[in-house]
């Protein structure tokens, strides 16, 4: 078949058909009807805007959220004095750029997030001519006194009175800033709807059918009212600069198939993932939306290829490597030594995953193998020296694992008890991604000619797979032992670790993996992260009051991104069709379910009773999650690799599935391109066309010649050339190119049979009546809202006593965490008053101040944490003086307790043996009454005294107030680290480490 004109203009065609004549981010667009969805936009700097389609926000998440920061959590549009609710939403249509609602009344609403800048658009059109009146709502205060505000320039400006100027301790903007394009005046009265609040109001002083809103957060009023003012000048410019940016980012990375619904969740999983690409203090990538809105190494690493490599997107890839690598630990005296952070926020950095670093040098080399960047190489040498030396200084074993902590890999979740998912001290994963680092520094050294340094680290990378395959495998040669405990023996768990093993393992041990992962543990919607067959398999990853979420969080729950090994994997072993159902599930999601056009971070593991389908959980976008399933369609289905190790490479492998007949695709690489045209039937076609070429560049084809030999077609390319390769109906292999550098050339090789012996592959199912034991919940009762909330004023006063606030400094010296989320006074117990009745006796603890950074509303506040000892007998000694739950705290022999109470993200009720006799669990619906209230700085509750007994004039009663320390995990707590120095997330002060972790205590006996 003679390549033609006719050929790369059909070539050109096809790329372009879907484009039609609307953008393709118009094209894309998700309309969503009836039932709400979350969606979110980025400013790819330090913002994010959080929503709901159809309805007021939800989450205590949503909002705009600047700098790790929210600034307010919704707004209302008035129109006159009616409220526009966002319940009577018609339809609302999803843009990649902006949303557009449309009410019942007619009225249209346009919300746009702007590139660059923390400023919000909202265009509202009414039907009829009318005064507009709008109110940004907050919720972490609720009362006028708490906000400082003014009206200057037509600009309305609000500030909370707790942070009027950017510091360095307080580094995120000051003012949110409220202006229309119209003649307007302050609404100078509050606002209260349901849990929010309002302190004043914009209002317009003339009647209209259009108004457009800015909203801008700033550091200083004249700051916010410039960018609110050249806004409202330029809106239409602004929006279309976004546009463009986004529609350039697609055409410049085209991808078409036969199926077209792929097509649209692809282009959208493109820019949802380069939206998370972030430029918050320096070049990086956020983990997930909402509460990842930082850099964390593991995430950012096993993003990168997906987010930049495979989209050509050089510049950034760099940049965000190189970020990470300038925040390593270079001091030799430091066990942390050699290491790559693993999360980077706008307050601080820790080392504390033994993956990041390795999968950094992972991600180094994979970025020289598409870029080329020599300079790269040798400037990122020394950061890829140091981590190999500091592993083997102060992590390595006489068998060259690498050893690291219980919490240091992936499955990382700590609670009360230590981490949920103990993988230490020696991983699976982690000595497969240690001997990849260590072959990959080796090639590094070898391209720049360190030739001992290369065949010393290639040599230890030798001994270490030898005794991986020795000592990780069971007898039968089937099974990847998760872990090896530090005292040497193994865990028998079957989670989907293994699966990251299959380049340190032996070949004949990798089929049977495979189908262990895809038998055990993979569901037609993900891979789980524990067998269900394993009696710690929890079905769903929240499931209050029986369990808190991390406790489900890496055993069972199945985590999206794993999807993206298993692809791979499975298209190795020639399993598309198998791979493609894993594909299509998240292709639907992105289209139909969860947050609009993206993945969730999570699923349960199991759809819940009389459900369809299991919830989505997590994060609403996931980096990791969208970026596999990006480069499984670039690596694994179109099989385009790139390696510039030697020479400058392209390998093209296509594994389509059956599901694909067809596929044009542009492939960028950096500021060049190529066209990719695939035909997948009978036989497979190769097309390419070199029209965005500026180098020659070195093409090999592999296409399937029969089932036990492989044709390699090689062929040099420069711009312009078009190069054709396919299988005819006999066998034979045909290939030719016009205006190429060099005649193709065929060779034939033999299959690795190890690839052809896995068999059908079967995934999991669900079985509604299935029983798991975690379900059944703990042995101690559970008390109710109803029960702990119930008020009786005519009950009788057992006391009612105060402390003297501004005593919250332990020893005298000790400091508040440095997160601005530690408000001054949240740690200042002033009052306790117990009163009782024949049923129960109520608690009522009085503090200087209570905060409620939004992360667990159904509590009423967080990061507070208290414990009342009650010695209910008086006699010293008689009960238990160690309080526990990391205060450090030993009471006086006097002070000895029967009972004592802790109270965090709930109540606990314990004995002096410290058992637990009754428990209260908050649930979502409790935000309706919750154990604390900000407004008054109050914890109010009763415990049924058929737990705690009857009060007496004798009992004495010890109050103990810290930080609360849930580990991130929600749950009850414990008292939070007060360390020397005050960082982030610990206090400071303290002289003598054994000193208790108190920072106010009150004392009441009689």
């Amino acid at each position: 078949m003679k390549i033609t004109k006719q050929i790369i203009l059909t070539l050109l065609f096809n790329l372009a058909t879907f484009a039609g004549e609307k953008p393709l981010v118009d094209q894309i667009a998700i309309d969503v009807k009836k039932v709400t969805r979350e969606f979110s936009f980025t400013n790819k700097e330090s913002a994010f805007y959080y929503g709901e389609t159809h309805s007021r926000n939800k989450s205590s998440w949503q909002g705009l959220n600047v700098m790790a920061r929210e600034f307010f959590e919704d707004y209302l549009i008035f129109s006159e004095t009616s409220i526009i609710p966002k319940m009577d939403t018609r339809s609302a249509i999803v843009y990649p750029y902006q949303l557009q609602r449309f009410y019942k009344n007619g009225a249209v609403e346009t919300v746009t997030l702007l590139d660059s800048m923390p400023v919000l658009i909202i265009e509202v059109n009414f039907q009829v001519s009318s005064q507009l009146k709008f109110f940004t709502l907050f919720s972490d205060f609720r009362k006028k006194s708490d906000f400082e505000f003014d009206y200057k320039d037509e600009v309305l400006l609000i500030a909370r009175k707790n942070h009027l100027k950017r510091t360095s301790a307080a580094d995120y903007p000051v003012w949110v800033g409220v202006a229309i394009n119209s003649p307007a005046n302050i609404y100078d009265e509050e606002y209260h709807i349901e849990r929010d609040f309002s302190p004043a109001g914009i209002i317009s002083n003339e009647k209209n059918t259009q108004f457009t809103i800015a909203i801008a957060v700033g550091d200083t009023k004249e700051q916010t009212g410039s960018m609110l003012k050249h806004t409202l000048a330029n809106s239409t410019a602004l929006i279309e600069k976004r546009k463009d940016r986004m529609e350039n980012l697609l055409k410049e990375t085209m991808i078409i198939t036969n199926n077209q619904q792929f097509n649209k969740a692809l282009m959208w999983a493109k820019l949802s993932l380069d939206a998370l690409i972030m430029n918050q203090i320096t070049k990086g990538i956020f983990a997930g939306l909402p509460w990842f809105n930082n850099y964390w190494g593991r995430d950012s690493f096993i993003s990168l290829a997906g987010a930049t490599l495979v989209t050509g997107n050089f510049e950034e890839a760099k940049k965000i490597l190189t970020s990470f690598a300038a925040y390593q630990e270079t001091d030799r005296r430091n066990t942390n030594y050699g290491r790559i952070p693993n999360i980077i926020t706008t307050t601080h950095k820790s080392y504390n995953t033994a993956d990041g670093t390795p999968r950094f040098v992972i991600s180094a080399l994979d970025y020289f193998k598409y870029s080329g960047d020599k300079k790269f190489v040798k400037d990122i040498f020394p950061v890829i020296q140091r981590s190999i030396d500091g592993t083997l200084k102060y992590h390595s074993d006489k068998d060259y694992f690498l050893v690291h902590g219980d919490e240091e890999t992936w499955m990382d979740a700590v609670g009360l008890a230590g981490p949920w998912t103990p993988r230490g001290n020696r991983a699976n994963d982690i000595q497969a991604l240690w001997y990849k680092q260590l072959l990959t520094a080796s090639e590094f050294a070898k391209i720049l000619g360190k030739k001992e340094i290369s065949k010393k680290w290639l040599k230890i990378a030798g001994v270490l797979r030898q005794n991986f395959n020795k000592k990780f495998l069971n007898p039968e040669g089937d099974f990847i032992y998760d872990h090896i405990r530090a005292d040497g023996t193994i865990d028998l768990q079957n989670r989907p670790n293994q699966i990251f093993c299959a380049e340190i393992i032996y070949d004949t041990v990798r089929a049977k993996v495979l189908t262990n992962v895809c038998d055990k543990l993979t569901y037609l919607y993900g891979v789980a992260s524990l067998s269900p067959e394993d009696a710690n398999f929890h079905p769903y990853h929240q499931h209050l009051p029986y369990y808190v979420k991390d406790a489900a969080y890496h055993n069972g729950t199945v985590w999206t991104w794993l999807s993206g090994e298993l692809i791979s994997e499975l298209c190795k072993f020639g399993k598309q069709d198998a791979a493609y159902l894993l594909t299509d599930n998240l292709t639907y999601q992105i289209l139909d379910r969860g947050a609009v056009g993206t993945i969730s971070e999570l699923i349960d593991a199991v759809p819940r009773l009389g459900e369809f389908e299991p919830h989505l959980s997590g994060t609403f976008s996931q980096a990791w999650s969208l970026a596999e399933f990006i480069r499984n369609i670039y690596q694994d289905y179109l099989g385009i690799k790139t390696d510039y190790l030697n020479k400058r490479i392209v390998n093209i492998n296509p594994r389509l599935p059956s599901e694909f007949k067809k596929v044009s695709a542009t492939i960028k690489l950096g500021n060049e391109s190529f066209i990719l045209n695939i035909k997948s039937e009978e036989t497979t076609s190769v097309r390419i066309v070199g029209s965005g070429l500026r180098q020659p560049l070195e093409f090999n084809v592999s296409l399937n010649k029969s089932a036990d030999s492989t044709a390699i077609v090689k062929s040099i390319l420069k711009k312009n050339s078009d190069f054709q390769a396919y299988v005819d109906e006999l066998g034979a292999i045909n290939a030719e190119i016009n205006n190429g550098l060099s005649k193709p050339v065929v060779k034939i090789l033999a299959k690795n049979f190890i690839f052809n012996i896995v068999d059908e592959i079967k995934f999991l199912t669900t079985d509604p009546n299935q029983d798991y034991p975690v379900l059944h919940g703990p042995k101690h009762p559970l008390l109710k809202n109803s029960e702990i909330k119930k008020r009786n004023p005519d009950a009788k006063l057992l006391f009612d006593v105060t402390d003297p606030d501004g005593d919250d400094n332990g020893d005298g010296n000790y400091l508040y965490p440095k997160n601005p989320n530690f408000t001054p006074g949240i740690f200042d117990v002033t009052g306790l008053k117990v009163r009782y009745d024949d049923e129960s006796v109520y608690f009522d603890l009085k503090f200087k101040r209570l905060t409620n950074p939004g992360w667990h509303n159904e509590y009423g506040f967080q990061l507070t944490y208290t414990a009342i000892a009650i010695d209910t007998d008086g006699i010293p000694n008689s009960g238990q003086r160690e309080v526990g739950m990391n205060s450090n705290y030993t009471l006086e022999p006097n002070e000895a307790f029967e009972k004592i109470i802790f109270i965090g993200g709930g109540i606990r009720l314990n004995d002096s043996n410290q058992v637990t006799l009754a428990e209260y669990i908050p649930v979502d619906k409790d935000v309706s009454n919750p154990l604390g209230d900000v407004s008054s700085s109050t914890v109010e509750f009763c415990i049924p005294q058929k737990f705690i007994g009857n009060p007496s004039d004798n009992w004495r009663f010890v109050v103990l107030v810290g930080s609360q320390d849930d580990h991130g995990g929600a749950g009850i707590g414990e008292f939070r680290n007060v360390e020397k120095q005050a960082s982030e997330w610990t206090g400071g002060g303290k002289s003598n480490k054994n000193a208790p972790n108190v920072y106010d205590v009150l004392k009441v006996s009689k």
